[in-house]
């Protein structure tokens, strides 16, 4: 007879909403060992969040890699499912990288390097993500670093070791070398043009490239702070990924950016998965094998990635969750959209008007119509440049 949670488990602090249902801290009896358990209340929960979390389970089952989330236990029962994880305290990725202050495109390709590597697994198993973002790349614990001196590689070590692929209930089994998924999901921000595609046509399928295509976008906003597709409304967004347009603005972010990690960013926002790189290319890559060669400090690129993280936080001041009220939507886009409405309608001024004084004191650039239009959220301070004092040995890739 299978033992119930409750058996083995003792339920501890709300964590947060997942996808698929509330995360908890738990520690087992047994030993005291602390975890994250995922509860879905089969009798609240729809037939399709069920699933999902039995689905979530079956795949983490079946994978066994330093950076994905270990599944440590599942229990259902009549009435309940409960999905056990090991517990990651670490925080999400974005917010570790702010804590360097010496950011490098090294540091970016390094990063990238070892997701790609991670989805090659992945794939290579038949077994696709479809909600690759930052808020699902979490680190392991926090490492005890000394923060006085960033510029150490130990602090990049520490994140390439700590790194955790997260939150599977929307991955999928696929067949290889076919289209073989036609589900819409995952975070439109992040979400492939095919994907897109799938929620207007219930007979359009879709393969594994889906997820190169959210690894692009990531590197994008890992290289410059910024996210590569804008848009007022969801609709309007689709249509721009639809198109694929994006640009590497003429600013001091991309200009001290490699024209190798242009490339390869622009060989995964093909909207055309026949012609987007793949795993096996992707690691291929002459930039993720460039290590080393790319040490300028990208300080602009970790401002602009603060301001978003201020934005997501939910310690943010009362004025910027107002930004954020009833999206549901990644919250890269979901800033960038809310905070754009203010050039249009007439209700979006007057609560852009309102808000502007706590935009200000968070740095970014205004005029008295809101936003500035060329949206460089850069700090005023003059672009960050190499040094050229010597710098530390950086890791070497882990992929």
């Amino acid at each position: 007879m299978h033992q119930a949670f409750e058996d083995s488990y003792r339920l501890g602090q709300l964590l947060g909403e997942g996808a698929c249902g509330t995360v908890y801290r738990c520690h087992r009896i047994s030993d005291g060992q602390e975890f994250a358990v995922k509860v879905v209340d089969k009798r609240r929960a729809g037939p399709q969040k069920v699933e999902c979390i039995r689905k979530e389970a079956d795949i983490l089952r079946r994978l066994s890699h330093p950076h994905i989330v270990e599944l440590i236990d599942f229990f259902e029962s009549a009435t309940m499912c409960h999905i056990v994880e090991e517990l990651l305290e670490g925080g999400e990725l974005l917010d570790k990288i702010m804590e360097i202050k010496y950011y490098t495109e090294n540091a970016a390709l390094l990063l990238v390097g070892n997701i790609v590597a991670t989805i090659k697994y992945m794939h290579d198993a038949s077994i696709c993500h479809r909600d690759i973002k930052p808020e699902n790349l979490l680190l392991q614990c926090r490492t005890p670093t000394d923060t006085s001196d960033l510029r150490s590689s130990q602090t990049m070590d520490d994140i390439l070791a700590d790194i955790k692929l997260v939150d599977f209930g929307v991955a999928e089994t696929f067949t290889p070398r076919e289209p073989s998924m036609n589900l819409h999901c995952g975070s439109l921000d992040f979400m492939a043009p095919e994907v897109i595609k799938a929620k207007k046509r219930k007979d359009h399928y879709y393969d594994e490239k889906c997820d190169l295509w959210s690894i692009g976008v990531l590197a994008y906003v890992l290289l410059c702070g910024w996210p590569p597709f804008f848009a007022e409304t969801d609709a309007q967004l689709e249509r721009v990924i639809l198109k694929g347009e994006y640009q590497f603005h003429k600013d001091s972010v991309w200009d001290q950016v490699s024209d190798t990690a242009k490339d390869f960013v622009s060989k995964l926002l093909v909207t055309d998965p026949a012609n987007r790189m793949d795993t096996h290319m992707a690691l291929e890559h002459p930039w993720l094998w460039s290590t080393g060669a790319h040490r300028c400090q990208l300080a602009q690129t970790t401002t602009r990635l603060t301001r978003f993280s201020m934005m997501r936080s939910s310690q943010a001041s009362p004025d910027f969750m107002m930004l954020q009220r009833n999206r549901s939507v990644s919250i890269f886009g979901n800033s960038v959209r809310s905070m754009s409405l203010a050039a249009n309608s007439p209700a979006s001024k007057a609560e852009m008007s309102a808000l502007q004084p706590s935009l200000q004191a968070f740095g970014f650039p205004m005029q008295s119509g809101g936003l500035s239009p060329d949206r460089d959220f850069s700090p005023r301070s003059s672009a960050s440049a190499c040094s050229g004092e010597a710098l530390p040995l950086e890791p070497e890739p882990l992929y």
